[in-house]
């Protein structure tokens, strides 16, 4: 009795200082991955659209010693990307007391809109924001380049950044003042997201269907793989990451894994399941798992051909445990595939999505298989393929004329389900697993 009551003490202290040193651990993690740097590294005393520099604290990189220097001649030829005049402009977010900062050129309006979001303690006097719009300002486009909340001249609402989970709102709000106060149409405006701005401006497009165009440079699809890779960045262990996202939620609210970017292929597989199709992915991680997932909310099949290789890939668990496949060889995934699918929905990939795009085209277009839709999801990802196809291809008698018929490109959830249905509306359709 006497070693309980001895117990009993300790193991109640234990209970009260884990989750408070798990908690404690946290918001050191917390409060240092998500501080910003409201000052742009330098930038905003250096740089505006008509001329502007890469910058590390206040040095161009040709001059610093800092690792991110990349060569001497950095300046050369930079002039003719610098804009050839600007307006500046403060832009309201509805429903919250912030405002944003921004910058713009409006030069031609039956020219489309391109609004830029800069990256995590970057800004809209970023050298790398101002040169890609600067490249558009010079082809004679409209452009916008603005500073997120808690960044740079726009209000600061915690100081802290929120990976996109907030500042999405500032990318809508941007795009509503393009159109309200410069009457451009939803469709003539596109988004350009740069490292965290990537990841914010995809959020968006998931979010608003209104948004139809986005260019993602250096986007992620994991926001937890973000925590991690800034703990390392910053010289935090990457196991406190979990802590770091927890005390977010206690210290700011901000649930910083809320909305994933790839939330689109979710979403596209919920809605096909729901109307009685089912899903057939490689079974793996990241836009693999994010399909499977949708499959099972929306209560349809959930099949999984997964490939054994040697630094990829464990199965997803959204596969139905009766439909979960694993292959040693890809020519024969590759059958399975083909055998059962009855559309292909290809989202953004590399390699190995293109061998499986194209073995499917090769298929329908020598009528091994029957003509099913083959379905490139988002045109600011595709259309420079679609367009080598069409300008190359079949310019020059590679394919036949029609061929490229075999291919279509949509940039919404609804698009995509839209697409599918109408093709099985003449055609008829029953499931084959």
């Amino acid at each position: 009795m006497g070693f309980k009551r001895e117990l009993f003490p300790f193991m109640l202290m234990l209970f009260v200082l884990l989750p408070t040193g798990y908690y404690f651990a946290g918001s050191i993690v917390y409060n240092g991955v998500a501080f910003t740097n409201t000052d742009c590294w330098g930038n905003f005393d250096q740089n505006t659209p008509e001329q502007f520099a890469p910058l590390r604290n206040e040095v161009p990189l040709n001059e610093s010693q800092n690792s991110e220097n990349i060569s001497s001649n950095i300046m050369t030829g930079l002039s003719e990307y610098w804009w050839p005049g600007y307006e500046s402009a403060t832009i309201d977010v509805e429903g919250e007391d912030i405002y944003l900062s921004a910058w713009y050129l409006k030069q031609d309006e039956s020219m489309p809109w391109v609004i830029f979001v800069h990256g995590i303690r970057g800004c809209k006097s970023d050298g790398s924001i101002l040169l890609p719009s600067g490249m558009l300002a010079n082809a004679g486009f409209n452009v916008v380049v603005f500073d997120l909340r808690d960044h740079g001249e726009s209000s600061i609402d915690d100081n802290r950044v929120s990976g996109g989970q907030d500042e999405w709102v500032d990318v809508i709000a941007v795009f509503d003042w393009v159109i309200d106060e410069h009457n451009a149409k939803p469709e003539d405006i596109g988004i350009y997201g740069n490292s965290m701005g990537a990841g914010t401006a995809a959020i968006a497009f998931t979010l608003d269907d209104r948004i139809q165009s986005v260019w993602l440079e250096s986007g992620y699809s994991d926001m937890g793989d973000i925590v991690v890779e800034e703990l390392e960045f910053q010289g935090y262990p990457t196991f406190l990451g979990g802590a770091g996202i927890f005390a977010g939620k206690i210290i700011a609210g901000q649930n910083l894994v809320e909305h994933y970017p790839i939330d689109a292929a979710t979403e596209i597989a919920r809605q096909l399941t729901s109307k009685g199709f089912g899903i057939i992915t490689g079974g793996g991680p990241g836009i693999m798992e994010a399909a499977n997932k949708g499959a099972q909310l929306g209560k349809g099949p959930s099949v999984g051909l997964n490939i054994d290789l040697p630094f990829e890939q464990n199965s997803n668990p959204f596969i139905d445990h009766d439909k979960s496949l694993d292959f040693d060889y890809f020519f024969a995934r590759k059958v399975m595939f083909v055998k059962y699918s009855q559309a292909f929905v290809v989202m953004p990939g590399g390699f190995g999505t293109l061998d499986e795009l194209f073995e499917a085209i090769t298929l329908v277009q020598t009528k091994k298989i029957d003509q099913f839709p083959i379905i490139l999801f988002g045109s600011d990802f595709w259309e420079g393929l679609k367009q080598w196809i069409e300008n190359t291809l079949k310019a020059t008698g590679k394919i036949s004329p029609d061929d490229t018929d075999l291919i279509q490109i949509a940039n919404s959830e609804d698009e995509v389900v839209e697409i599918i249905e109408d093709f099985y509306k003449t055609k008829g359709f029953t499931t084959n697993f």
